[in-house]
């Protein structure tokens, strides 16, 4: 281990983050117009990525007392038992986003825009950890690791490659990501009463990590095994928010004080979603605990087999079946546990939401400077039953059969319906 007295990375040159755009009104009539841009993107990480080495030996040294008690502790010996460390890259490039867009925009009549884009971009130099000290697959089998006293191998420390260390995982600024989406949308201005605005996107986030400290395999290509789905990708993302003045009746019964009173001045509003539902993986579990990797340190997993699709058809999806929970075998010994699952293997339950809020308006005096306002708000209007949390962790026995009573199943919804009441003074 190595005490830096100054700074633990070296600080990179200053970076140049140029942006271009454009906007082309294409008739000169100004209801047609072509937008788009490019730029370069820098970001810097968060500060405990590097505060956390401040912790490490030989500034931070742990002694661990075993089989005693507290009134003999001081008298107890203390021993050090190799620790796991981290380690940054010291010389590196910052984080980087490359971003462009392409748009068209048309004015359709009725106060309304419609707006189509493609909106892209890639993520370059991102953090991500990789074990430098984890044991490969299959080591605890070999005859070098048997422990000479038991039938068990060696505890892991004694087998790392290298020794004197446990994990040690480093922190490096090699992770990617990409993001490619068809946005659209149309939206109103406030007039005749009325205002809306819809929305849809389609699009596909990748990434190899979802965050900064999650680890890639360290023996497998990660560019392969760690490449997927990001944990916030949603396919599809639609959201319609309305706003509309109900027409008053007061007008319609020559204008009569209790009709207006009761009947005018009424507001409807709310937002609609329709959103896919995240990426998600399958784990296991074994009845009989056994080890099939031969194994361990951060990014080693083990995952199942997929014997085929096990996305199901929406008209077979029920709360206790949301995928096929016969498309999957445990993994092999002999193949190290490594099985041949990707990232994510299907998507969960998407959100079907409806937000409505009805007001009510009671002027006080002659204008409407000042006024009470009753709000009648309903989430999730409808009492949509929206779940959310899945079942994925199979559990086989011995002869390979998936034994687990809930795999499948769904754990958790959102909200039921709330209704809030609202009263609000303007002046």
């Amino acid at each position: 281990m190595r005490v830096f007295n100054e700074s633990i990375q070296n600080r990179p040159p200053i970076q140049v983050a140029p942006r271009l755009g454009f906007a082309y009104d294409v008739f000169g009539n100004g209801r047609t117009a072509i937008r788009g841009g490019v730029g370069i993107f820098y970001d810097r990480f968060n500060d405990d990525q590097v505060l956390i080495h401040r912790e490490l030996p030989p500034n931070t040294v742990t002694r661990t007392a075993f089989n005693t008690t507290i009134a003999d502790l001081l008298r107890s010996p203390f021993r050090v038992s190799p620790p796991g460390v981290t380690s940054i890259q010291r010389d590196f490039q910052p984080p980087t986003v490359y971003n462009w867009s392409f748009g068209i925009q048309q004015n359709v009549g009725f106060g309304a825009v419609l707006d189509v884009a493609y909106v892209g971009n890639v993520g370059r130099h991102l953090l991500q950890r990789r074990s430098l000290n984890a044991l490969p697959y299959g080591t605890r089998f070999l005859p070098s690791s048997a422990d000479p006293t038991s039938t068990s191998p060696l505890p892991d420390n004694f087998l790392r490659p290298l020794p004197g260390y446990a994990d040690i995982q480093y922190i490096e600024m090699a992770g990617t990501s990409n993001y490619h989406s068809m946005q659209t949308q149309i939206n109103k201005r406030f007039s005749k009463g009325l205002q809306f605005g819809v929305a849809w996107t389609w699009s596909k986030a990748m990434t190899i990590v979802n965050g900064n400290n999650d680890a890639v395999n360290p023996y497998l290509d990660y560019r392969m095994r760690n490449y997927g789905r990001a944990g916030f990708d949603r396919t599809h993302n639609f959201v319609f928010n309305y706003l509309y003045d109900i027409p008053g009746l007061s007008a319609k019964a020559g204008n009569n004080g209790i009709v207006k009173a009761v009947f005018d001045n009424w507001q409807l509003s709310g937002v609609t979603s329709f959103t896919s539902g995240a990426p998600l993986g399958i784990g296991y579990s074994l009845v009989n605990a056994v080890d099939l990797v031969g194994a361990s340190g951060a990014g080693i997993d083990s995952r199942v087999n997929v014997l085929r699709n096990p996305i199901l058809p929406k008209s077979e999806r029920t709360e206790l079946r949301h995928f096929d929970t016969t498309a999957f075998a445990p993994p092999t010994r002999e193949e190290f546990g490594i099985g041949n699952a990707p990232k994510d293997v299907l998507r969960g339950p998407g959100i079907n939401n409806f937000d409505v809020t009805v007001i009510k308006n009671i002027p006080i005096g002659q204008s409407d400077a000042k006024r009470l306002q009753f709000r009648f708000e309903f989430y999730n209007f409808f009492n949509h039953a929206s779940f959310q949390g899945v079942d994925t962790t199979a559990r086989f026995d011995a002869q390979g059969r998936q034994v687990s009573g809930t795999f499948g199943q769904y754990t958790s919804t959102l909200d039921a319906r709330r209704v809030v009441l609202g009263l609000k003074f303007y002046f």
